[in-house]
């Protein structure tokens, strides 16, 4: 499990992802924890986006592995 917080405030929890060129693939989103679904910080619809979602390499702030403990 991973996440990630992009520069606009949202956080992505993920499973997979793949590199392409200055796109990030991620993917498996929120498939483990029922919150982990991607969401706007100032908005309460989530979007499950079950095929993934690809976000700007130069978007990303910070990555974590396994912030909920392994």
């Amino acid at each position: 499990n991973y996440a990630v917080g992009l520069t606009t405030g949202e956080v992505i929890h993920f499973r997979q992802c793949s590199f392409h060129g200055e796109w990030v693939h991620l993917s498996d989103i929120g498939s483990d924890y029922a919150d982990n679904n991607y969401h706007h910080p100032t908005s309460k619809d989530k979007l499950p986006f079950e095929r993934g979602v690809d976000v700007r390499l130069s978007s990303i702030v910070w990555a974590s592995d396994s912030p909920y403990g392994s």
